[in-house]
């Protein structure tokens, strides 16, 4: 065997290193479009399951079990607490929850002298429906329970946590009766609510998120509706209240979402971040400020 068969290889060039490593660029891109293809198909699945629970009324709640129509002939089920100071506030709750998820923030208005309604979102608790459409067609109901408070309440302003904030804001831009908006980590309704990718992460995940939305309409039979950002500019000059958890530098965090929303309306809005805790923390960390900033936000709306 000669000398030049068994002397070990040169070491590999700049260039072969090269492509080895777009190569593992492209290999890693890949594996997280196709995982986040895969997430987002199961999501879908699992976002349009109904969440059906009985809901019980504490005993210490005062508060009288009622039911509305809804958008589409549904029967809404939830609690009315009557206004004292002739203003009533709608709380929506988050997803895979129920009305009592707000309980603590009906305490909070109703000791200040508001009134309140508080129901279970379509496909939760004990609001029947065949189906959840990621807060789509939650807005229908939101008119049905106006329609409820029409002979109730001089005014009417809206609370709304997580999926129930997304659903506030877009009900706030398309009826007038509601006055002023609260929101507590509202999410997403389209993919055109997305901020600006700041890296590789998101852009991938960003790049996925109109399929995702055609899942949904796919799998619901729904058109895709308008984005809240393209909505927000509708409410005004009615104030906003945005409260968003978690630091608005990182990315994939709620309070940088939050804070693309507030940036629609910065004007006419109030904006607070509560860094030190999680999605819909806010008012445990902190429940003075944060039943000070609720009374306080819906005050301005109460008739003179």
């Amino acid at each position: 065997m000669s000398a030049e068969n068994t002397a070990r290889p040169k070491w590999r060039t700049w260039q072969y290193w090269a492509r080895l490593g777009t190569f593992g660029v492209v290999v890693a891109i890949l594996t997280i479009f196709i995982g986040q293809l895969v997430f987002f198909y199961l999501d879908t699945d699992a976002m349009i399951k109904t969440a059906q629970a009985p809901v019980t009324l504490p005993d210490d709640f005062l508060a009288e079990e009622i039911t509305f129509a809804g958008g589409d002939g549904l029967t809404m089920a939830g609690w009315y607490i009557p206004p004292q100071n002739d203003t009533v506030i709608i709380l929506l709750h988050g997803y895979d929850s129920h009305r009592g998820q707000l309980i603590w923030h009906a305490r909070q208005l109703q000791n200040a002298g508001f009134g309140v309604l508080m129901y279970d979102m379509r496909g939760h608790g004990e609001s029947i429906a065949p189906q959840r459409s990621g807060g789509w067609r939650d807005v229908e109901d939101v008119a049905g329970a106006i329609d409820f408070l029409a002979d109730k309440a001089a005014s009417i302003g809206i609370y709304g946590f997580s999926i129930g904030g997304q659903v506030a804001l877009r009900s706030t831009a398309m009826f007038p009766q509601i006055q002023a908006v609260f929101v507590d980590g509202p999410s997403l309704g389209t993919a055109d609510d997305l901020p600006q990718a700041a890296d590789l992460r998101e852009l991938i995940i960003f790049t996925l998120g109109p399929t995702g939305d055609q899942m949904l309409s796919a799998k619901t039979g729904l058109p895709i509706p308008q984005g809240v950002v393209e909505l927000l500019p509708q409410i005004p000059p009615r104030p906003i209240f945005f409260v968003a958890t978690g630091e608005r530098d990182n990315t994939m965090a709620e309070a940088r979402y939050v804070y693309h929303y507030y940036e629609q309306v910065a004007d006419y809005a109030q904006w607070w971040e509560i860094p030190e805790t999680r999605h819909g923390g806010g008012w445990i960390v902190r429940p003075e400020e944060y039943a000070q900033s609720l009374v306080s936000f819906f005050g301005q709306i109460v008739p003179e």
